[in-house]
Parts: C-alpha cells; sequence; structure tokens
C-alpha cells in the first residue's frame, strides 16, 4: 500500500462534493478559507530547499555514495557498501571493490598478478590476426 497521497482523487472528491452548492455557500467558504489559511496563519511555511549540487561536488566517492544513501530512499543504493575510503557493490552474492577510476580493481590472487587480459576488438589487425591463428 502507497502512503502517497492522491492529490489528484482528493481535488475530485472536493469538486464533486461543492457541485451542487449554491453560490452563497461557496463564497461564505472561500471567505473561512482565505481567513483562517492565508490571513491567519501568516506566511506559507517552505519546506527546506533541496540541497545544491555544487555542494556534493567536492565530496569523496565514498562520502557521496553515502550522502546519496542517507537523501534518497532507493533501492539501487542498498547494493552500495562503504568501508572506509572503499566502496562496494553488491554483485552475484558478491561485494565486489569499486575502483574511483572506473576500472575494476587487479586481483592479487591471479597468476598474472591481475593484470587484465588484452583483448583486441574484433575486425581490428590484431583481431583479425588472432582469429586467422585459430582457425590454422
Amino acid at each position: 500500500m502507497s502512503d502517497r497521497v492522491d492529490l489528484r482523487q482528493i481535488t475530485a472528491e472536493i469538486r464533486d462534493a461543492l457541485a451542487d452548492a449554491d453560490r452563497d455557500t461557496l463564497a461564505e467558504m472561500l471567505a473561512y478559507v482565505f481567513e483562517e489559511y492565508v490571513i491567519e496563519s501568516g506566511p506559507p511555511h517552505r519546506a527546506p530547499a533541496a540541497e545544491p549540487l555544487e555542494e556534493l561536488a567536492d565530496l569523496s566517492f565514498p562520502a557521496l555514495i553515502e550522502a546519496l544513501k542517507m537523501r534518497l530512499d532507493h533501492p539501487a543504493l542498498a547494493s552500495f557498501v562503504v568501508q572506509g575510503e572503499q566502496v562496494l557493490v553488491r554483485a552475484g552474492g558478491a561485494l565486489v571493490p569499486i575502483d574511483e577510476g572506473g576500472e575494476q580493481a587487479p586481483d592479487p590472487g591471479a597468476p598474472d598478478g591481475g593484470a587484465a587480459p588484452h583483448r583486441a576488438a574484433p575486425g581490428s589487425a590484431s583481431g583479425v590476426a588472432a582469429g586467422a591463428a585459430h582457425a590454422a
């Protein structure tokens, strides 16, 4: 069940309820609403202004993730875990570290010391040569 208020439904219900009211009744109701909620209550209460993005721009990546998790109720943010200055993401049931440069961190347990294998782009000269050598 959603906690959100459907303003369109409420507006339609009010409109339906007032559809048969005469002009004098509507004028009296409107005068009461203005007096009570505009004149007597003073200036409207404003919600706090949204935090400008500039304030988030100088944060480290882990601090940015924490700030987003605190401010937004988004299910995907639950996949991110901050441990000190490292951000990890849940992927396939495991926590995988995210490198700020966008590259996967090397696996020191790999036989080549964690260096990522070089893969030639399909159709490139080295890719064609590798394909020809494989076919031979």
